[in-house]
């Protein structure tokens, strides 16, 4: 990938105070979260987007 280049987004993640995450092709992270109101997800993409979801005990 040239340099200054950035990935392709292909779904988002909003908090319920606002902030937006967005994730591209073969993106991983923690949700460390579990209270407060929740988050909405969206596809921001053309393509198929497959998620695999882990809960952490």
């Amino acid at each position: 990938m040239a340099s200054g280049a950035q990935a392709p987004v292909h779904a988002e993640a909003e908090t319920s105070d606002g902030e937006v995450r967005r994730f591209s092709a073969g993106s991983v992270t923690l949700l460390e979260d579990t209270t407060g109101k929740g988050h909405r997800s969206r596809v921001v993409s053309d393509e198929d987007v497959v998620l695999a979801i882990v809960q952490l005990e």
